[in-house]
């Protein structure tokens, strides 16, 4: 997969300064990481506490509080589709307070950043 054609960015530019070994893990973790976007509803009050303890799980990557239906989004990574799957229905889905979620897996190749 050629990262640079895709994004239209020299990848070796945007990771300057940094050691061939970490350029490599650094590239791969990036191109493929199964990603969702999980939208959280919550019990009234209880946003703060539910974005502190998600800030601390282990493969969120971005968590922020919303207005509208949902009370807070989370943005959430790992190596494995498996351990994805397991970190938000055993850990995220878990958390008091949590009442509902809607995950939305990442599709793959498609979109990307800008």
């Amino acid at each position: 997969m050629d990262l640079e054609a895709i994004y239209n960015i020299p990848i070796r530019q945007q990771l300057k300064g940094s050691e061939p070994d970490r350029f490599n893990s650094t590239l791969s973790l990036n191109a493929s990481m199964p990603t969702a976007y999980v939208l959280i509803n919550c019990d009234l009050g209880s946003e703060d506490e539910i974005i502190s303890q998600l800030k601390k799980m282990p493969g969120t990557v971005e968590v922020n509080g919303v207005y509208g239906v949902y009370d807070i989004i989370a943005r959430v990574s790992s190596d494995s589709m498996e351990k994805l799957r397991e970190t938000i229905t055993w850990h995220l889905r878990k958390i008091d307070k949590v009442r509902s979620t809607l995950t939305m897996i990442v599709i793959e190749g498609q979109g990307g950043k800008k």
